[in-house]
């Protein structure tokens, strides 16, 4: 009996202490996820010319960043005053280009991506 007696307190404590150490962890600013303050980014609307400048492609998602913002181009962009398909446009699309965008609608919900549907490169 002794024996059971340690081993629930033994269990209770663990348990106790781990729930207090989750809690902990949970409330730690540093490990929290940074929240997006209001930005000219998160109160786009469907329609509106964002313009800005290019920091990566990625082919195989068809995913473009523009200042650190994740966009998704539709299956068909107009892109410099032709229809395109949007493998064609990413291979011409080089970081470090400043670009004019017309957005859509959020289709990445996990990264807040919006679609595209039009991009102009802007001359320097």
């Amino acid at each position: 009996m002794a024996l059971f007696s340690m081993i629930h307190r033994y269990s209770v404590a663990h348990i106790a202490f781990s729930a207090l150490l989750l809690i902990s962890i949970l409330n730690t600013p540093s490990l929290r996820a940074e929240e997006r303050p209001d930005s000219e980014i998160t109160s786009l609307t469907p329609g509106q010319t964002y313009v800005g400048t290019v920091n990566s492609v990625n082919q195989d998602q068809s995913l473009l960043i523009i200042d650190d913002q994740a966009f998704v181009l539709n299956r068909v962009v107009h892109f410099e005053g032709s229809s395109w398909s949007r493998e064609q446009v990413l291979l011409r699309l080089k970081p470090g280009s400043t670009v004019s965008i017309v957005v859509g609608e959020i289709v990445d919900e996990s990264r807040g991506a919006r679609s595209v549907s039009s991009i102009k490169v802007k001359k320097d």
